[in-house]
């Protein structure tokens, strides 16, 4: 990644400072009783990203938004929660679905909606039918008649209201719970109508305007915290893209433009945060010129009113800077504070690395076995350490406080990543109290083999 000038970085530390102490993240706590194995739950946040948790006793959730969306997913069902801002819900898992207890009536009704819809409405669908289903909305049958592909999706609607209708009622529940839940169908429905995706161009032109027109009447109801408004957004950016710039590649500058011109207030800093984190992860192959990313940043923040946002960015030049300037330091630690691979091994034997990142699901999954197998070692014979690849200081940090995890730091310069060879994770490298490494590959904590393994490197 490119890295910033002084100047940029030096406005930046001062518009950190300008952010003071008053500004809190609103939060929910859950807390599950014996979490089954393989079970993750996904938390969208109002960045357009996902973060795949572990399910353990106790979860604390933070956003800028006051409301919040999960997905709980294992091999045979997933559901949906919408929590709001302060909730402390405890769960016990009964028959795949996860049931509030210790709840009043009303609060455990409206919580245990998504599980009456799954077991009436989807009762036959599969977890990935969503998936399937849009992709099926793609195919020459819907493209030759788009007629049908309206029918489809508003049967589909109407069925689903109508059940939420029925639910209201019958459990006498409050307009809240409504609210919520019909903007749920509403943006669900929505996001599949919109969405074109690389069919855009086989689509009848009026059927595209048609899609098109609806936008105003989606878009500006400060939904950011559900998943699919954001895919709403998303979805209408591009059709605003192919509209005026057919399939041609444009520059993050004009694209930067396009948002402006066609959305407003936290929809418009959504997409251009959004233009951003693409825009400087190599991964997505946007073409952007870095340089105009570079100087586009310190507008947005001075422009944007989301104060997670500007903190965002905060971490991506702070991460961009420390890759500037950083040549023999390998790891930054949760204080901020650069520190040699080699000076964290001096503090045990044995040094087990977990690399991980908070976006992977299954160095996630392990770090159950690694926390178990942690208390069955003096600290002084074999420490844990943890260290992400993250691109983004701020995303570590939120995961961090997420899993609770100590001994954790940021491979901020890449440096571990690249001296490793590191092309997939998760990960466990070996050292000895020297820093030397002993093995680039070791067995992972869930490994039946990770216990006599550890006795011999003991010795």
């Amino acid at each position: 990644m490119k890295p910033v000038t002084y100047f940029v970085l030096m406005l930046l530390f001062s518009l950190k400072l300008a952010l003071g102490q008053d500004w809190k993240l609103n939060r929910a706590t859950l807390f599950f009783e014996n979490p089954p194995k393989n079970s993750t739950l996904l938390f969208y946040d109002s960045f357009g990203e996902f973060n795949l948790i572990e399910l353990k006793d106790s979860l604390s959730l933070e956003s800028s938004e006051n409301k919040f969306y999960l997905e709980i997913e294992n091999s045979k069902n997933y559901q949906v929660i919408l929590l709001n801002a302060g909730d402390k819900i405890k769960y016990r898992f009964v028959n795949d679905f996860w049931i509030p207890i210790g709840v009043s009536k009303e609060k455990e009704a409206e919580l245990r909606f998504f599980e009456h819809f799954r077991r009436i409405i989807e009762k036959d669908t599969p977890v990935f039918e969503g998936w399937i289903f849009q992709r099926a909305l793609l195919t020459d049958e819907y493209i030759k008649n788009p007629q049908y592909r309206n029918k489809t999706l508003g049967d589909r609607y109407t069925k689903n209201l109508s059940f939420l209708n029925k639910y209201h009622k019958e459990n006498q529940l409050s307009d809240d719970f409504y609210k919520k839940w019909k903007a749920y169908f509403d943006n669900k429905h929505m996001e599949l109508y919109s969405h074109l995706g690389n069919k855009i161009a086989l689509f009848p032109q009026t059927y595209f305007d048609k899609i098109l027109n609806a936008k105003d009447t989606a878009l500006h109801k400060k939904m950011i915290y559900m998943k699919q408004y954001q895919f709403v957004c998303t979805n209408f950016l591009e059709l605003v893209k192919y509209k005026k710039y057919s399939n041609k590649n444009i520059s993050f500058n004009q694209t930067i433009e396009l948002i402006k011109e066609n959305f407003s207030d936290q929809d418009r800093d959504f997409l251009i945060l959004g233009q951003i984190i693409v825009g400087t992860n190599e991964d997505y192959k946007t073409g952007f010129d870095l340089n105009e990313i570079e100087a586009y940043i310190p507008k947005y923040i001075a422009e944007t009113k989301n104060e997670e946002y500007k903190k965002y960015l905060l971490g991506i030049l702070k991460t961009q800077k420390n890759e500037a300037i950083a040549t023999h330091l390998d790891v930054l630690n949760t204080e901020n504070v650069e520190i040699n691979i080699k000076e964290i091994a001096k503090n045990a034997k044995l040094t087990y690395i977990d690399i991980w990142a908070s976006w992977c699901a299954p160095c996630i999954a392990e770090m159950k076995y690694s926390r178990k197998l942690k208390t069955e070692y003096d600290p002084n014979e074999i420490q844990f350490v943890y260290v992400s690849i993250d691109e983004n200081s701020y995303k570590w940090s939120k995961a961090n406080q997420q899993l609770q995890l100590n001994n954790s730091y940021l491979d901020h310069n890449g440096n571990i990543a690249k001296q490793f060879k590191i092309m997939k994770i998760p990960r466990y490298i070996l050292l000895n109290q020297k820093g030397d490494t002993i093995d680039k590959n070791a067995p992972r904590p869930s490994d039946e083999k990770i216990k006599p393994y550890l006795k011999v490197k003991l010795k």
